[in-house]
């Protein structure tokens, strides 16, 4: 007796073995994840060097919620906060010296409304490379402040 909706053992044998190569690989992707979780490794602290270091804290506190606060360094400003669940420090490029023409990190951010941070990124100074295009994921490339590449993807 099979009930409404239930598939015979022969209608649901070739699904199976269309699928199996799929599941085989989010079991291989799982178990990698689960290894690289077990990693003896872990971030302490990231930390960004900023030239407008105002406009970066801005900028971060209201894309990405880093809830950023001031601390003093001697006679410099830095900021705290965190990025997901990373410490994340905002330093002076005059005390980090870093020398560079353009970033060459990128992070990959999951926002809960691109149209909604993409509207905070123009508002604190940020340039939207690459805007979302229509279907499929929505995502887009922009800069911070200082030039350093983002992509938000919505959730």
């Amino acid at each position: 007796m099979r009930l409404a909706g239930c598939r015979s053992q022969s209608e649901v044998l070739p699904t199976v073995v269309w699928a199996w190569p799929m599941v085989a690989w989010a079991l291989a992707k799982d178990n990698y994840v689960r290894k690289l979780m077990q990693s003896p490794i872990s971030f302490t602290q990231l930390t960004l060097a900023a030239t407008n270091i105002e406009q970066m804290a801005a900028f971060y506190n209201s894309v990405l919620f880093t809830n950023f606060r001031k601390i003093k360094h001697g006679e410099h400003t830095l900021y705290e906060g965190f990025l997901v669940n990373i410490p994340l420090l905002l330093c002076p490029n005059a005390i980090a010296g870093v020398v560079a023409e353009q970033s060459r990190l990128q992070f990959h951010v999951c926002v809960p409304d691109l149209a909604r941070a993409l509207e905070k990124v123009v508002q604190h100074g940020g340039t939207i490379v690459t805007p979302p295009s229509a279907g499929g994921i929505k995502a887009a490339i922009v800069t911070d402040p200082d030039g350093n590449s983002l992509e938000l993807i919505q959730e």
